[in-house]
């Protein structure tokens, strides 16, 4: 199950347990294996900015992470390319 909370504020995909504010670190548009302070559960974690509305989101899952299939949690928007086989980039 893909978790996408707003302000890199999240909780665990394994216990549910709300997460301190502690990812400034990390790298934008990266995805990154961190580990629950409370269950020890291991999830990767995805900080992505909308190209539409600029907002924040942390993507969580267990079981990895597809960067094209994130939707904006504040407008809806997708930065998922259309038109794979185009030579100009298109978003939904």
């Amino acid at each position: 199950m893909t978790n996408v909370s707003s302000e890199l504020g999240f909780v665990c995909p394994g216990c549910g347990i709300p997460m301190e504010d502690g990812w400034e670190v990390l790298a934008e548009g990266e995805v990154h294996r961190l580990t629950c302070q409370f269950c020890r559960a291991q999830f990767d974690g995805l900080i992505v900015e909308c190209e539409a509305c600029g907002s924040d989101d942390f993507v969580t899952n267990v079981s990895g992470i597809d960067p094209e299939t994130i939707t904006c949690s504040a407008c809806g928007h997708s930065n998922r390319p259309r038109g794979a086989n185009d030579d100009e980039e298109s978003y939904l």
